[in-house]
């Protein structure tokens, strides 16, 4: 779970979140619509996750994503999430930002 991946350490390689909104909360349905832009650098390659082990990222040159996500709340906790990612060009405005 996301809580987990968390603890571990595996979002390391995340410089940013810029642009961030919640332009949907539907509390009775217990839904979360979140849309952002990510950037990673690429200076963090290469790290040891909080358990010992080595983790690679994926890619090795810097880069931002265009994300739509939407979260599940279930009893106060994040239960699921599902999103849409688009990478775009690093650093590109975030999306409430561009024309």
């Amino acid at each position: 779970g996301c809580e987990a991946q968390i603890k571990l350490g595996l979002f390391r390689e995340i410089d940013a979140v810029r642009g961030l909104t919640f332009p949907v909360v539907d509390e009775a349905r217990g839904l979360v619509v979140a849309i952002g832009d990510t950037d990673l650098s690429a200076r963090t390659k290469d790290f040891v996750t909080t358990d010992g082990r080595p983790y690679t990222a994926e890619a090795d040159y810097p880069r931002s994503y265009a994300f739509i996500a939407v979260f599940k709340l279930k009893d106060g906790a994040i239960s699921r999430i599902e999103d849409t990612v688009n990478e775009v060009p690093y650093l590109m405005p975030a999306w409430k930002e561009r024309p």
